[in-house]
């Protein structure tokens, strides 16, 4: 973000409520989210991180943002590729893979949803050569089956 915002470029970053002060202060970037729009939406506290429901809160809630505000150029994912909001822009993900899904009628639904996102990823910045094999692995399979 900090590239982005040095080269004049204009950042908005979409996500669930986060302090920002104490991220700032855990990366070492005072003032960084002072200098790009900040849109956020409340967490369901009820939700367990890896549900459908989480996902689904999740999507809907970025989907609200998004249709108020969508003049992007390129989204820059650093989440995991099911977040990965559905605009008609370019899609570079940052370093995660796509975790082995439930097979079977109960994992379809989650396993078509990573597959349109993943399809749409146009560069993918690995953070370790594991994380690379795991993407070129993927990529070459053309399945989320692990």
């Amino acid at each position: 973000m900090r590239a982005l915002i040095n080269r004049g470029d204009e950042v908005a970053l979409f996500s669930g409520d986060f302090v920002v002060d104490r991220l700032e202060k855990f990366f070492g970037y005072e003032g960084l989210f002072k200098r790009i729009s900040l849109q956020t939406y409340p967490a369901d506290p009820r939700d367990r991180f890896g549900t459908y429901k989480h996902l689904l809160h999740h999507v809907k809630a970025q989907r609200k943002l998004v249709s108020a505000d969508s003049d992007f150029d390129l989204v820059f994912s650093t989440q995991d590729a099911g977040y990965i909001p559905d605009i008609s822009r370019p899609v570079f993900q940052w370093g995660y893979f796509p975790n082995v899904f439930p097979r079977g009628l109960y994992g379809w639904p989650l396993r078509v949803h990573y597959s349109r996102k993943i399809m749409r990823i146009g560069l993918v910045l690995a953070i370790s050569e594991y994380s690379k094999a795991h993407f070129d692995q993927h990529d070459s399979a053309g399945s989320l089956e692990g």
